[in-house]
């Protein structure tokens, strides 16, 4: 069984796709029908199952699959708490395997990641920045320019007096965020 949660534009569903290939993108015979976006190709990626998983993998789109924050470039193999992110949807993955869904869930479902003093968004640009991302990967996942990441890099600074790199990565783990 394979569960998933999509969140677009702060609303959030649970689904769980029937069949062992499950394809993704803006046309209506999608099994996971992504509209309201026309960077998304028609098919743009889809989920498979192989015997023991399941499978993330691009469709040739255009602007790209990312798993957990890095582009996908060849299938991967997908695990409960995975973030695929297509466009500015994010679709996490609740469950791979016949577990309940109850108690696979409560594993994944944590309380709202923070920082104190810290936006969401500052929280969020933290998280990616302990991830590895560069300014570039950023403003690209979050549909932001490089410029706006530059200033709520500095807002940061401000905020918490961590300026460089490693101190914000490690201001996130001792926050209990970007780690697994």
């Amino acid at each position: 069984m394979l569960s998933l949660e999509i969140t677009y534009d702060g609303l959030a569903r649970r689904i769980t796709p029937e069949g062992t290939q499950v394809r993704i993108g803006r046309d209506p015979e999608c099994e996971i029908f992504l509209s309201g976006d026309p960077t998304i190709s028609r098919l743009h990626a889809y989920f498979s199952a192989s015997p023991q998983n399941w499978i993330v993998a691009d469709a040739g789109s255009r602007n790209g699959t990312h798993l957990n924050g890095v582009a996908l470039r060849e299938p991967a193999i997908l695990r409960v708490g995975d973030i695929v992110t297509i466009a500015a949807y994010r679709i996490m993955v609740l469950a791979t395997s016949e577990e309940p869904l109850a108690e696979t869930a409560t594993a994944v479902v944590t309380p709202e990641r923070t920082i104190p003093g810290l936006s969401k968004r500052e929280v969020e640009i933290v998280e990616l920045v302990a991830y590895g991302l560069t300014d570039n990967q950023i403003a690209e996942r979050l549909f932001i320019s490089v410029k706006t990441v530059h200033s709520h890099l500095d807002r940061i600074g401000e905020k918490t007096g961590q300026r460089r790199r490693p101190d914000l990565v490690r201001l996130a783990l001792q926050h209990g965020i970007g780690a697994r």
